[in-house]
């Protein structure tokens, strides 16, 4: 069964809601280069602490371990960083998985989620169809939203604002 999410917003702090179980909350309303997005790493956010350290993996991946640490602290060390305001449209992970790159680990990522029994609930107008992600709502058929030569479609799925806006600018600067 579907999952329904509210959004809520308080000023520029943003939180969801699924079904009717407690906020969490997903991002900071932030300007960036001329683009405004959403971003989640920052002194006093509320986000869980699901942060990096080689010291947790060493174990398993040995020397790969430490070499990552250095891009985690950079990039705001939790597995689950955000941002929506850059020209990616949404980067996820401190290894920033970015939905800008066709075949790129975000994509495989989301294929990889879209694969799983519970996808539809979270995801319910999305399918993988052919190893692709794919809208199944609307228009007869699913349609892609990624290929191997491009994630905008996807990446318009994901942050359709953005998007938008960010289309606008090019058509001024080119017509």
């Amino acid at each position: 069964m579907a999952i329904l999410f509210k959004i809520l917003r308080d000023g520029n702090n943003f939180s969801a809601r699924a079904d009717a179980g407690p906020s969490f909350f997903v991002g900071r309303r932030v300007p960036y280069q001329g683009n405004i997005g959403l971003y989640n790493i920052f002194a006093g956010s509320r986000l869980e602490k699901l942060n990096y350290a080689a010291a947790d993996f060493s174990a398993r991946f040995d020397f790969w371990a430490d070499f990552v640490e250095p891009t985690a602290i950079c990039e705001g060390r939790n597995f689950l960083t955000l941002n929506t305001y850059d020209s990616a449209a949404f980067t996820f992970g401190f290894g920033q998985f970015a939905a800008h790159v066709p075949n790129g680990d975000f994509v495989k990522y989301f294929r990889a989620l879209l694969g799983l029994p519970q996808a539809a609930d979270y995801f319910p107008n999305l399918a993988l169809v052919g190893d692709r992600i794919c809208r199944t709502d609307g228009a007869p058929g699913p349609r892609p939203l990624e290929s191997d030569e491009s994630t905008s479609l996807l990446m318009k799925y994901l942050n359709p604002i953005w998007t938008r806006c960010r289309m606008r600018k090019s058509s001024r600067r080119l017509g």
